[in-house]
C-alpha cells in the first residue's frame, strides 16, 4: 500500500503549455490567483521572481509586468514563488516551511510550447488533483500529470536503467532499486516503456504528446483526440475513472488510488495503459 511519506512529500505538478505570446501573462497570472487563493495552500502572495539579468530574486510588484518580461529571454525562464522555503533531511519527510513555486525554462529557443513545474506542500490526493484540473484549464495545457514520489523515483531509474551502458557509476544502486519492479513486469508478462524526456534530449512526436503516463493525468481535448481517447469500448474502464474539466479537458486516473509500482495490479494498469496509447509518451524505443 501507499505508504504514509508518500502522502506527506511536497507536491509536484508538470504541465506542457502553449507558449503563445499574447496570452502569456495572462494565463501565469491566472494560475498564481488559483494557487494564493487555494484554502488549503499558504495565504502568501507569489512574488518573489527570479531576475537573470541580476541572478537574484527580487519581490516583484507588478507581476504581470515581470511575465511579459520573461518573453524577451530567448528561454522564457520563469521561477516565481511565495518567498518560502524547503529543507531536505536525511531521513523522514521534508521540511516545508510552506514553499509554492512556478519555474520552468524553454530547453532550447523559439519552442512552441513549455515545460512548466508547479510545487506545492502536501495536501490531500483531491486537492492536488483540483489543482492539476485547474491550473490545466488556466494554463490551456496540452497535458500535466501529477505522481506520487515514490512511483516518480521508480520511473526516474526505471528510464533511466534503460539508457544506460552496463558499467554506469551508480547502475548497480539503480538496478537493485528495480529488481522489485521488474520482477513483477515478469510476472505479468507486461513492460513499461522507456522513456526518454525532453529534458535529456527526447523530442515529442507533437505538441499534444504527453511526455509520460503519471497517476493523475490531464489531457486537453485535442491532445486526448490525438491520442485516442476515448474508445466507448476499449475505455469502458479508463472512463470510470477519468471526468471532464470545466475547460473540456479530461483528468485521468491511471489507478483508483495513488499509484504504487509496488502492487501487480498497479504496474499492470500502467503497462495495460501504454500498450492502449502507442502515442503516450516520448519513448526512448519505438
Amino acid at each position: 500500500m501507499l505508504s504514509t511519506d508518500d502522502a506527506d512529500q511536497p507536491t509536484m505538478l508538470r504541465l506542457w503549455i502553449p507558449a503563445t505570446a499574447d496570452s502569456w501573462a495572462a494565463r501565469f497570472e491566472q494560475a498564481c490567483s488559483i494557487l494564493e487563493r487555494r484554502p488549503e495552500l499558504p495565504q502568501v502572495p507569489i512574488r518573489s521572481g527570479y531576475i537573470a539579468a541580476i541572478d537574484r530574486e527580487e519581490l516583484i510588484e507588478n507581476r504581470p509586468a515581470f511575465l511579459q518580461d520573461t518573453l524577451r529571454d530567448p528561454f522564457r525562464q520563469v521561477i516565481l514563488s511565495n518567498g518560502r522555503g524547503i529543507r531536505y533531511t536525511r531521513a523522514g519527510a521534508p521540511i516545508d516551511s510552506g514553499r509554492v513555486l512556478v519555474k520552468g525554462n524553454f530547453m532550447t529557443p523559439n519552442q512552441s510550447s513549455f515545460d512548466l513545474a508547479v510545487h506545492f506542500p502536501a495536501v490531500d490526493w483531491s486537492v492536488r488533483e483540483q489543482l492539476l484540473a485547474e491550473l490545466g484549464d488556466a494554463l490551456q495545457a496540452h497535458s500535466g500529470e501529477l505522481t506520487p514520489r515514490r512511483a516518480e523515483l521508480t520511473f526516474n531509474n526505471l528510464f533511466r536503467a534503460s539508457g544506460w551502458p552496463a558499467q554506469a557509476p551508480g547502475r548497480p544502486g539503480t538496478e537493485l532499486a528495480l529488481r522489485p519492479l521488474r520482477e513483477l513486469m515478469q510476472r505479468l508478462d507486461m513492460q513499461i516503456p522507456a522513456i526518454n524526456p525532453a529534458a535529456t534530449g527526447g523530442v515529442r512526436e507533437s505538441d499534444l504528446q504527453p511526455e509520460q503516463l503519471g497517476w493523475s493525468n490531464y489531457w486537453s481535448q485535442a491532445t486526448a483526440r490525438w491520442l485516442g481517447f476515448p474508445d466507448p469500448d476499449l475505455d469502458r474502464e479508463l472512463l470510470g475513472r477519468s471526468r471532464r474539466t470545466p475547460g473540456g479537458a479530461w483528468l485521468i486516473r491511471t489507478t483508483p488510488e495513488p499509484l504504487d509500482l509496488t502492487r501487480a495490479e498497479h504496474v499492470g494498469s500502467v503497462a495495460a495503459l501504454y500498450q492502449r496509447f502507442p502515442g503516450l509518451g516520448i519513448r526512448l524505443h519505438r
